[in-house]
């Protein structure tokens, strides 16, 4: 793209639209593309931050007519940096963060362009009786994290965040404004518009960057069963990996949907050597009910003898601000990835394969977090919903993290990250959308399963010359080149599969 053809093209936005537009130089410009994982650099000639759904309408029309390639940034927490280009438009969704409660205050309307720290600092300061199924981290963007489905660690109580989406507003790739709501699924009248109904079915699952964009999500609050639910981390040294993880895998199919125990494998100061980093084995219990309840319920794993138990009671928010800054890349340069695995899968095996890959660790900075999942996200089914793998019981989230100012350190550690769940792969049933790896092979089966055929045809409906897209949108005929070495690393420094 030319100079004259970028200031041309900045020149007609700001005339159509209330917000802002800005090119390199421009005051918050590079503000706009920062994003939480520093490994991505991508700079676009303009950077176009709407005001309204109106703005967005009228960006993305002029756009799609021109051709002008374009990509959507909310919270700035995509895994593979998509929301980034170097080629086009960055539409940056951060100026529209206003978050709106109902007159009865159960239900909450927020802006594309919010992260879910507004949310709960808003629902604080009203004091209200709710919370919402919102990310363990408060700088994820609430978009992007209700579009691939979005694990709460309320879940196995409440369900997913999209299984709590009460409506959205949508605008296409020619700019058209669409209301979609929970009245498409019972409404006799509306389901008769199948076009709306597959495409709401669709943004509840699919994932970021795909059909049109979202302006706005509605969502329904949930009331805890106690105001201060009990939360905690619970920690054994990693060489007992294989006794503790066999009593986990069975251990946690007993527990009630109230009680979700998370995992993390990685370094932590370890008291027992003056404070120093030594690798653990740690688990995070949120117990939906009372504190004695929970304690009964962790009793046996506690018998197992762990290093350390803090316990504590406290609002999902506090908890979320306690926590979950402690899984952001926070400008470092990682790479990431993840899989599903179904119930009781975390065997001897997936063990000794854990041991074997960090015993081989090239940062110390590199870990496994995982969520616990199942509870009463089995209970929405895929009539409402195109969520592939509600039948899994644990997503499991690796974070290859080196220096941002070591460059030369990327190759190894990336390919250590892609053998290592390469080789737990083979134990698991596919990958989660919302933790998008560019290097993932069959990635539409892995993302997807059984619901990739259907999404394609939605994509086609809304979205059918393609233009909007990235090199993993549905419809792409792309696919993660061979695992061998040395790998070809180029899939992640791009967000189109070829060129526009």
């Amino acid at each position: 793209m030319t100079n004259q053809q970028v200031n041309l093209i900045r020149r007609d936005l700001a005339g159509k639209i209330t917000g802002r537009v800005l090119l390199a130089g421009d005051e918050g410009f590079s503000g706009s593309l920062a994003i939480d994982n520093g490994r991505v650099s991508l700079r676009p000639f303009i950077v176009a931050l709407p005001g309204s759904t109106q703005d967005v309408a009228s960006i993305v029309s002029y756009c799609h007519e021109l051709g002008v390639p374009l990509t959507t940034k909310a919270g700035g927490h995509s895994a593979a940096g998509y929301c980034l280009n170097s080629e086009g438009v960055v539409l940056d969704l951060g100026d529209m963060n206003n978050v709106t409660l109902s007159k009865d205050g159960t239900k909450i309307s927020i802006e594309a362009g919010t992260r879910w720290i507004k949310v709960y600092d808003f629902l604080r300061d009203l004091q209200s009786p709710y919370t919402v199924i919102g990310g363990g981290c408060a700088g994820v963007g609430v978009a992007g994290f209700t579009l691939g489905g979005g694990y709460s660690f309320i879940s196995r109580s409440y369900g997913l965040g999209c299984d709590n989406v009460n409506g959205m507003q949508f605008v296409s790739p020619c700019g058209n404004i669409l209301d979609v709501d929970n009245k498409l699924f019972t409404d006799a009248k509306r389901k008769k518009d199948t076009d709306s109904v597959e495409l709401y079915r669709a943004l509840r699952g699919a994932g970021g960057g795909n059909f049109g964009i979202v302006t706005r999500i509605d969502l329904q609050l949930q009331k805890t069963n106690v105001p201060r639910p009990t939360m905690g981390q619970i920690t054994f040294p990693f060489y007992r990996i294989n006794e503790i993880l066999e009593f986990y895998n069975k251990w946690v199919l007993t527990l009630p949907n109230e009680m979700a125990v998370y995992g993390m494998m990685r370094n932590f100061p370890d008291p027992r050597f003056g404070g120093r980093s030594s690798l653990a084995l740690r688990f995070t219990p949120v117990y939906n009910g009372k504190f004695t309840d929970a304690v009964d319920l962790l009793k046996p794993l506690m018998a197992l003898g762990p290093n350390d138990v803090e316990l504590y009671t406290m609002t999902l928010p506090q908890w979320e601000d306690f926590v979950g800054t402690s899984t952001q890349v926070k400008g470092r340069s990682a790479y990431i990835r993840s899989l599903v695995f179904a119930p009781k899968t975390l065997t001897n095996d997936v063990a000794e394969i854990c041991k074997y890959y960090f015993g081989r660790s090239l940062s110390d900075d590199s870990f496994i977090v995982w969520t616990h999942t199942g509870g009463r996200i089995r209970d929405f089914g895929s009539a409402q919903s195109c969520y592939a793998h509600r039948d899994g019981e644990f997503t499991f989230e690796l974070k290859s993290e080196w220096n941002a100012a070591q460059p030369a350190a990327a190759r190894s550690n990336i390919e250590w990250a892609v053998d290592f769940f390469d080789a737990l792969g083979d134990h698991a049933q596919g990958a989660y959308i919302n933790y998008i790896d560019p290097l993932l092979s069959s990635w539409q089966k892995q993302y997807y399963r059984n619901e990739y055929d259907r999404l394609v045809k939605v994509q086609n409906r809304w979205n059918k010359d393609r233009w909007l897209n990235f090199q993993q949108a549905i419809g792409s005929d792309y696919d993660a080149p061979p695992h061998t070495k040395p790998l070809d690393l180029s899939p992640l420094t791009r967000t189109f599969l070829r060129k526009q």
